[in-house]
């Protein structure tokens, strides 16, 4: 296995004082706008985790958009987002990121709910090409997935267990208010 060239960004543990704090969301610490293409962003200034800038992609659609036939599609694409889009394929996104210290998992992550599909990445911010490189990510999590037959095929296990795991009562009650 290759060294990685960066260290890996640890998780940080908050505590008691930490969540204490109020969380500032007013207008001098809460920047927001829209990019030309209509994308809204908000940006605000931490102190913790050092060192780091996380990246948060929301997209508002979800499970509660697909018909009866489309079910789990949006989780799928979701999956799909981190194997392969038109500038990388073969999970080279995943291990780009991991390259520079952004573990899968703890660093690089997404959820899809039933009204939203959210990507997220930590990346350090010693190198503004590193964070200009993440935008590149994201936006191709934003508009160039794809989705070709044996994308579907590597992810269809995954996304499959993570049903079968969401089968539960909690999961159950959901899925009969939908």
């Amino acid at each position: 296995m290759a060294p990685k060239l960066f260290d890996k960004l640890e998780c940080v543990e908050l505590n008691d004082e930490d969540l204490s704090k109020p969380c500032p969301l007013g207008p001098a610490e809460l920047k927001t706008g829209y990019l030309p293409n209509g994308i809204r962003y908000y940006v605000r200034s931490h102190t913790k985790p050092k060192e780091r800038v996380a990246l948060a992609l929301v997209l508002k659609v979800g499970s509660v958009v697909e018909e009866e036939g489309e079910r789990g599609i949006a989780h799928i694409v979701e999956h799909l987002a981190f194997n392969a889009t038109e500038e990388y394929s073969n999970h080279e996104i995943v291990k780009f990121l991991e390259m520079i210290g952004a573990q899968f998992g703890a660093c690089q992550n997404a959820y899809t709910s039933a009204d939203e599909t959210c990507y997220q990445l930590v990346v350090p911010t010693y190198s503004p090409q590193l964070l200009a490189d993440a935008l590149r990510v994201m936006a191709q999590f934003a508009f160039k997935i794809r989705a070709a037959p044996s994308d579907l095929g590597k992810e269809r296990g995954a996304v499959l267990e993570e049903w079968r795991m969401s089968r539960d009562a909690a999961g159950r009650a959901i899925m009969k208010v939908h």
